[in-house]
């Protein structure tokens, strides 16, 4: 289809579909990465932007992992997580980025994120940790920005959350708690 480097593999690049075709990325020779897509053609495949960069004398080098493809009434949006790790600092630097397919629409919604959780009412739910807690939020809640999802209070004292699934505005989180161990808390969106 295309001359195009494609970067997959050690559980990094990923894609992800859209009724419009496929999103993966794309390393240029420089430590470029783009966020690239194509529909199986030629002509309709091509980078759309540029998401990151290593700089291997720097010790800074940039991946993409966990796309998803989210769609809502906003239309196909893909959701993925880049990651820059520096090798000085051995630490990773996650931040979650959003793509409707265009350049101009291609941009970082947050930084210090720990992971995309998945997709919950055409958005998509991701782990940070804010004041010391970890919780789950999600990208756009019911007043468009960023909302944290507030556990049950029998659950307030929970470590770790991870998103098992969502039922209408239903959402149903496996944490631990020091009591218990790992249980399983639901959560209203409403």
């Amino acid at each position: 289809v295309s001359d195009m480097e494609v970067d997959y593999g050690f559980g990094y690049g990923g894609a992800a579909t859209t009724t419009d075709g496929l999103y993966f990325t794309s390393p240029d020779a420089d430590g470029t990465l783009w966020l690239a897509t194509s529909d199986g053609t030629a002509e309709g495949t091509r980078r759309i932007a540029i998401v990151g960069k290593s700089l291997e004398s720097d010790g800074v080098y940039v991946s993409v992992r966990s796309m998803t493809a989210v769609s809502g009434v906003a239309g196909d949006r893909i959701f993925f997580i880049v990651d820059t790790y520096l090798s000085g600092l051995s630490c990773d630097v996650l931040s979650l980025w959003v793509s409707d397919g265009s350049a101009a629409g291609t941009e970082q919604v947050l930084a210090d994120v720990e992971g995309i959780e998945g997709v919950v009412g055409g958005t998509i739910a991701y782990r940070a940790t804010r004041d010391g807690v970890s919780s789950i939020f999600l990208a756009e809640g019911p007043e468009g920005s960023p909302t944290k999802i507030d556990p049950p209070a029998a659950a307030l004292d929970v470590a770790t959350p991870s998103l098992l699934g969502s039922i209408g505005s239903r959402l149903f989180i496996v944490s631990s708690d020091t009591t218990h161990g790992r249980e399983l808390f639901a959560a209203s969106l409403a």
